[in-house]
């Protein structure tokens, strides 16, 4: 029987940890429910977001008929491992908007927070819950 030498193990270590990066891989995160935040009411809401890397994150809507393009001004925190526990959130702009969006895995349950300024004045305020979510496009 053969066995790993120590720098190829460790090799292998250092590939999986990277290829778990929110920071630089391409994450889309599939909803399938929000809550406001305003009013506390609940929808099915069927839609996605694709963060790619600390770059940018794209929300998909109507099976792709409508697509938001959010520019990612900056970065808090780090999510090494999107199997436990953790969050991070952008600080996002777009055309006359800005705001902020934190993905949370807490106990399991899996959510990400959208709040929004158009035009000065305050636009969406939700919580979405992640069904599922597949790294690479």
């Amino acid at each position: 029987m053969r066995t790993l030498s120590p720098f190829l193990f460790f090799l292998l270590v250092a590939f999986a940890a990277q290829g778990q990066n929110i920071l630089t891989d391409t994450v889309t995160w599939n909803s399938v429910r929000a809550v406001s935040q305003s009013d506390g009411s609940e929808a099915v809401y069927n839609c996605s977001f694709t963060s790619t890397g600390n770059q940018s994150i794209d929300w998909t809507q109507k099976g792709g008929a409508r697509i938001y393009h959010y520019a990612v001004t900056e970065v808090d925190g780090a999510w090494p491992d999107l199997g436990i526990d953790g969050h991070i959130s952008y600080k996002l702009s777009a055309t006359n908007m800005t705001g902020q969006m934190t993905f949370a895995r807490a106990a399991g349950v899996i959510t990400l927070y959208l709040k929004t300024v158009y035009n000065g004045k305050q636009d969406i305020n939700h919580v979405f819950y992640i069904s599922s979510f597949q790294r690479g496009q």
